[in-house]
């Protein structure tokens, strides 16, 4: 019985996840020249996955306020620079923690590449914001997109 009832539950959050980023991917579909294509959908699943993760009592308060901040900042140049500083923060914690928990030496060494990958691209997003030019706030590896996100990609592919 609890197995069920954990099932379920799951499967409602999952539903929760993929409404609320499918809600906000909508808004950021709607900002002029702002690119919402494969890689910035996985970000934003992953995002939202790992926000329910981190912070389990209040990740839809927490998902919520960058939603918002999205809302008010509401053009490309400043969506695609502050999604890329918040996604490539959380995703560099992440990756630290993945790092110390890597079971084996090639793991560690594909995480610390990821990493280096990481630094390299937040150096170049500093450069375009000097230049005022709309970065990608893409990035994480696909095999760290959610199973529900995975899931309803493949739904939708189909259609």
């Amino acid at each position: 019985m609890t197995n069920e009832k954990n099932m379920r539950e799951q499967e409602g959050t999952g539903a929760k996840k993929t409404s609320m980023y499918s809600g906000f991917k909508n808004e950021l579909e709607g900002i002029a020249d702002l690119d919402v294509g494969l890689p910035q959908e996985i970000s934003l699943a992953w995002m939202t996955e790992r926000l329910s993760q981190k912070y389990p009592e209040q990740w839809e308060q927490t998902f919520e306020k960058v939603n918002q901040k999205s809302r008010e900042l509401n053009n490309a140049f400043e969506v695609s620079h502050f999604l890329a500083n918040f996604i490539g923060r959380l995703y560099q914690d992440f990756l630290e923690e993945e790092k110390n928990n890597a079971g084996n030496d090639l793991d560690r060494s594909r995480i610390e590449l990821l990493i280096s990958m990481l630094k390299l691209k937040s150096k170049n997003i500093k450069k375009l914001e000097e230049k005022k030019e709309i970065c990608n706030f893409g990035g994480v590896n696909i095999d760290y997109a959610p199973n529900w996100y995975l899931t309803e990609k493949a739904k939708s592919e189909k259609k």
